[in-house]
């Protein structure tokens, strides 16, 4: 029985952490209704870790910079800071050097890193925009990743025009909320 409730718990875990949201109507089939598998979180996870690499190695000054590498579906999104201007190019051309990267949007600012503070107060905006998402009756937020920095939302994930429209509608609601970047992709028909 012990086997059997773990396993169960690890496969709920698994399918967490994929955003993988099932529907279930009446005595009708389980049908999974989001289009990121297990797979592509896996690789999504890899491929940040390859970009982030990239970056660093393509010039040292890299090291003095502040930089969040996310990748969603193959896409990936620059956050951060760097110190000098031209290392903003250097990080699209470095992160486009890879195969596997479908899209850069690269986000980041050339300014110092941002402080402590500032940090604590981007986790406690991810986790208000979160909340309003969530408390939405009847919005998909597990559809629907949320990353802060320096007061900037950033929206990522796979969802129709009506859900951008309302998330980022939702997300600007959030008291505190300097702006809302939509980096969001169409469901495949």
């Amino acid at each position: 029985m012990l086997k059997k409730t773990l396993a169960i718990a690890s496969l709920l875990l698994l399918t967490a952490c994929a955003n993988v949201v099932y529907q279930v109507k009446g005595d009708e089939p389980i049908q999974e209704t989001e289009t990121r598998s297990l797979g592509t979180v896996v690789d999504d996870s890899a491929l940040e870790t390859k970009v982030k690499v990239a970056i660093l190695q393509s010039d040292d000054r890299f090291k003095d910079a502040r930089i969040k590498v996310i990748s969603y579906n193959g896409k990936i999104l620059l956050i951060g800071q760097v110190p000098e201007k031209d290392l903003y190019g250097k990080a699209t051309v470095a992160a486009n050097s890879l195969s596997s990267v479908k899209a850069v949007h690269n986000e980041l600012t050339v300014e110092s890193n941002i402080g402590v503070k500032i940090r604590t107060s981007d986790a406690w905006l991810k986790t208000k925009v979160s909340s309003r998402m969530f408390t939405e009756d009847g919005f998909p937020s597990r559809k629907i990743d949320v990353y802060v920095e320096n007061g900037v939302v950033y929206l990522m994930g796979i969802v129709d025009a009506a859900t951008e429209k309302q998330a980022a509608e939702l997300a600007n609601s959030v008291d505190g909320v300097q702006k809302v970047v939509k980096v969001f992709e169409r469901p495949k028909t």
